[in-house]
C-alpha cells in the first residue's frame, strides 16, 4: 500500500494511471485489481492508510505539549515532517493536497469532508481542555485551517524551513487567543 500512497501523493488522483500504480508496486494491472479493486478504491484505501499513519505520528505531539502553543507547534512540525518525507522529498498531504482536485468523485468528496470534520473535532478536543467557549471553537477551526494551509503550501514548493516558521507563528497566535479567552473566563465578574 505504501507505494500506492506515495504514487497518489506525488501525482494526485487524476494524473495517476494504472500503469503508474503497476510500475510503483511491481504488480500487473490484473493483480492490482484483484488486490485493491479499481483505481478509485485504491485511492480511497490510500487516503485511509495515509490518514491513519499521520494520525498515529502526530496526535501524540498535539496532546503532549504543556501549552496550546507548544502542542500546536509540535503537531504542525510533525505533520510537516510527514509532508516532506525523507525518501521522496516534498510530496505533501495525500488528503488535503490531492483530494480537493478529485471531489468530482462523491466518495472522495465525502472522505475529504470526513477528514476535515475529524481534524476540527481533534483540535476542538485539545483546545476545549483549556477553555470551553465559542472562541475556542473559532481557535480550533483556525488551527485546523492552518494545517490545511501548510499542506497546500508544501505542494506549492515552499521550503520546510519557511513553513516551520509559519507553523510557529500560527501556533503562537492561536495559543495566545486561547490563553486570553481562558483569562477572560476566569476573571471575576
Amino acid at each position: 500500500m505504501r507505494a500506492i500512497v506515495e504514487t497518489f501523493r506525488e501525482r494526485g488522483y487524476a494524473a495517476t494511471s494504472l500503469d503508474d500504480l503497476s510500475l510503483a508496486t511491481g504488480l500487473s494491472r490484473p493483480s492490482l485489481y484483484a488486490a485493491y479493486g479499481d483505481k478509485l478504491n485504491m485511492y480511497l484505501s490510500a487516503i485511509d492508510a495515509f490518514s491513519t499513519a499521520a494520525a498515529e505520528q502526530a496526535i501524540d505531539a498535539l496532546v503532549s505539549g504543556t501549552t496550546v502553543e507548544a502542542s500546536l507547534r509540535d503537531f504542525y512540525w510533525t505533520m510537516l515532517d510527514i509532508y516532506y518525507g525523507a525518501e521522496t522529498g516534498a510530496s505533501g498531504c495525500l488528503v488535503y493536497g490531492t483530494a480537493p482536485s478529485a471531489t468530482y468523485e462523491d466518495p472522495v468528496r465525502q472522505r475529504l469532508a470526513d477528514s476535515i470534520d475529524e481534524l476540527d473535532r481533534t483540535m476542538l478536543r485539545r483546545l476545549r481542555d483549556e477553555v470551553g467557549s465559542e472562541q475556542t471553537r473559532a481557535a480550533a477551526e483556525a488551527a485546523a485551517n492552518a494545517l490545511i494551509g501548510l499542506s497546500v503550501r508544501v505542494k506549492s514548493g515552499a521550503s520546510k524551513r519557511a513553513l516551520r516558521a509559519q507553523a510557529r507563528r500560527s501556533a503562537r497566535m492561536i495559543g495566545s487567543v486561547v490563553e486570553q479567552s481562558e483569562a477572560t473566563n476566569q476573571s471575576p465578574p
